[in-house]
Order: C-alpha cells, then sequence, then structure tokens
C-alpha cells in the first residue's frame, strides 16, 4: 500500500513522503478508534482525483511548499466536514448519487490515476494535472528507460497470474497456497534488489541524470526516516480561499 500511497501522492502533486506519512499514520490511528477489524485502510483513488480536481486551479506549481501546506489544509478541512457528517448521521445523502454516476466517475479515477504512471512506466520526467497531459508523454515513449518498462510489465504479468490462475485452475494446489502470500510486497522487494544488482535504472545521486530533458525521471531518492517537526498548515487559507478550502472540502467529504 505504501506503493500506492507513493502513486497517489505523485498525482496530486506533493512529494512522496506525504504519502507514505499518510499511510503509516492512518494505520496506526484506525485500530485505536475503527469498529471493523476486515476493512482495508488506506487512501483511494477516488479522493486522489477529487483532491487533484480541486487543486487543479490553485494558484500553486505542484512539489512547491505553498502547494503542499494547501493540500495538507484541505484533507485537514475535508476531515472536519467527513467527522461532522458522522456525528451528525448525514450518510445517507450518499443514496442520492446515482450508480452509473458513481460509476463513471471511478471508471475516470482510474485513467486519470493510471495515466499518470505513464512518466514511471518509461522513465520520463513530466507532471501533468489533466489525463491529457499524461498520455501526451508516449510520444518520447522511444526515448524512454526500456529497462522500466520491462519491469512494470512483468509486474502487472505477474500479478494478473496471481488473481486470475486460482480462479481459472481452483485445483492446482500451488496456486491455492500462493494466493495467500503478499505478492504485492515480495515483487516490490524482488524488483527492488533486481534493479540494485543490475542497475537498471542508476542515475546520478543529486538526482541530475539527463536533468532539463525528457529522459530525467522522477525518482523517490531519500526519504527520512522520521516525522516531520511540525505539520504546517495554514488555516487562512480558509477564509482567503473558501472555494478551495470549504466547498472543495465539502465536496470531496460527500463523494
Amino acid at each position: 500500500m505504501h506503493v500506492h500511497n507513493k502513486a497517489y501522492a505523485g498525482v496530486i502533486g506533493v512529494t512522496p513522503d506525504v504519502g507514505l506519512y499518510t499511510a503509516c499514520i492512518g494505520q496506526c490511528l484506525y485500530p485505536l478508534f475503527g469498529t471493523s477489524r476486515h476493512v482495508t485502510f488506506g487512501c483511494s483513488s477516488t479522493s486522489t482525483v477529487l483532491t487533484l480536481a480541486v487543486m487543479a486551479t490553485y494558484p500553486a506549481s505542484p512539489q512547491t511548499p505553498e502547494y503542499i501546506t494547501a493540500v495538507k489544509t484541505l484533507a485537514f478541512m475535508t476531515g472536519i466536514f467527513y467527522a461532522a457528517m458522522a456525528i451528525f448521521r448525514l450518510g445517507f445523502i450518499a443514496s442520492f448519487f446515482a450508480y452509473p454516476v458513481l460509476l463513471g466517475f471511478t471508471g475516470g479515477a482510474a485513467l486519470q490515476v493510471a495515466a499518470s504512471q505513464i512518466r514511471y512506466t518509461f522513465a520520463l520526467s513530466g507532471h501533468g494535472s489533466t489525463w491529457i497531459d499524461n498520455v501526451s508523454l508516449l510520444k518520447h515513449m522511444g526515448n524512454g528507460n526500456w529497462s522500466a518498462f520491462g519491469f512494470c510489465l512483468a509486474t502487472l504479468v505477474i500479478l494478473l497470474a496471481f488473481k486470475w490462475v486460482p480462479v481459472l485452475c481452483p485445483q492446482w494446489k500451488p496456486m491455492q497456497y500462493a494466493r495467500n502470500l503478499p505478492i504485492t510486497l515480495l515483487l516490490v522487494m524482488f524488483f527492488t534488489l533486481v534493479n540494485y544488482g543490475g542497475q537498471f535504472l542508476v542515475h546520478a545521486e543529486n538526482g541530475t541524470w539527463n536533468e532539463g530533458t525528457v529522459l530525467a525521471p522522477e525518482i523517490v531518492g531519500r526519504v527520512d526516516l522520521k516525522f516531520p517537526s511540525n505539520i504546517d498548515m495554514d488555516f487562512s487559507l480558509v477564509s482567503h480561499h473558501p472555494r478551495f478550502f470549504l466547498v472543495g472540502a465539502l465536496t470531496i467529504a460527500v463523494v
């Protein structure tokens, strides 16, 4: 799930550590306040795309401190609205959404998240805020890193195999045992070791490999293993930009 949170952070336009902190903190707090033993807790493509839609016209560039502060403030305001809706039992509002609308929105969110991963698939630079911007990177596909593409393709094939082979061959005993493995975690570890040994995605220590060109991939790099010293939210933004931090937050909470 940490991989998913890193990807979602990239879609929104914040640094990867924000997604990692989101994954860790949520899983630590839910056992204390949650009521289900079976729930899977984490970020979703729906909340990611909604946040991106709200922040798309915000007057700050993605990845900048001002933008990240605004995203954190929006998330906090969304939590306030969501908690208020839970306290006053307003969940019935969701029943007013037509199923075809929700299905179409979920499909669109899936396309947006998939398109945002094109630059990672071919190790290209660029961050687009729309589906078209991300897909346009395919015109540089011929100059991409084909080792990175091979990693992605192999991962996808293995994941699909572990999903469908037990369904198509239910009597095959090896797959009956394999379906209980944390295959996503194992794949991340395996391909990380393969890349480390083969140096397929080698880049300069400071991330300056092909800097300024379309061949400069966005690599996570070093992430400090500590929690931030302060949570830099700015609540003055709520009064200055109510469309983003009141209307936008309420929309995210309802959907």
